[in-house]
């Protein structure tokens, strides 16, 4: 019996993510940690805007920084990075 990869290792194995060493740890701004922990459990920058009482492009503006600080393009590489290396960890 064969099984399927879920949605997530079909992401990251298609996920080009920069090479071990390459980067330590990123140091993120505590808001936006919090855009990384939101990213990774699914919202929408709308969905962001509104629980962090910011606006709209005020969550892309972080996300632009957030995705120079990671180099990675868009969201769902944010998200693997963030899960793969524990900088999306909603528990801590």
């Amino acid at each position: 019996m064969t099984t399927t990869p879920n949605a997530t290792d079909r992401i990251a194995s298609q996920t080009v993510l920069p090479p071990p060493g390459v980067m330590n740890q990123p140091r993120f701004s505590p808001r936006e940690s919090q855009i990384v922990v939101l990213i990774t459990t699914g919202c929408s920058n709308r969905e962001i805007a509104a629980r962090m009482g910011l606006r709209t492009q005020t969550v892309k503006n972080h996300l632009c920084r957030i995705y120079r600080k990671l180099g990675v393009p868009n969201r769902v590489q944010l998200a693997v990075f963030a899960v793969c290396h524990g900088t999306g960890d909603v528990s801590s």
